[in-house]
């Protein structure tokens, strides 16, 4: 596996700061979003509940994925660097995981339901289910599945590190 890695570790070191520039565009414009959205808050305010939610929590998504994106790195690091130790975020990666498939859920569930709600039938709803809620009920599942294999699999890594 070293062999692997010195092969490619030019390669990692550049998707590792294309990751970290990407995560910080992904936090700063969710910053300037959540901005706009606070100015704008009295035309959300009267276009309803549903959209409210919808767009705080996709904002608040967004931060989760910026972070998620530092969460990879750190862990590509992690893996290929010999001295460097969990930071932070890696070692909470998993909670920042289990946030984002929260928010997926309430953003692609429960506020398009309060949306049909208002504006259509049962049979609206179950469709509006089946097309968004669904799909992104089993990406909810993986990013959770995800959160949980790396809280298992990172202190597996460090003892393999110390015995190296």
């Amino acid at each position: 596996m070293s062999e692997t890695i010195e092969r490619n570790r030019q390669m990692l070191r550049l998707l590792c700061r294309a990751g970290q520039v990407l995560g910080w565009v992904l936090i700063i414009m969710s910053a300037f979003g959540l901005g706009s959205d606070i100015l704008n808050l009295k035309f959300l305010l009267g276009r309803g509940t549903a959209i409210l939610i919808q767009t705080f929590v996709g904002v608040t998504a967004y931060i989760l994925t910026g972070l998620t994106i530092f969460v990879v790195v750190q862990l590509i690091r992690r893996l290929t660097e010999d001295d460097y130790q969990s930071g932070l975020i890696l070692r909470n990666g998993h909670w920042f995981l289990f946030f984002l498939a929260l928010c997926r859920l309430v953003e692609t569930t429960v506020a398009p339901f309060l949306y049909a709600q208002s504006t259509g039938t049962v049979l609206s709803r179950i469709m509006n289910f089946l097309g968004w809620g669904l799909p992104n009920l089993t990406n909810m599942l993986i990013l959770a599945g995800i959160g949980l294999a790396l809280q298992l699999v990172l202190p597996i890594i460090d003892e393999s590190k110390t015995l190296a």
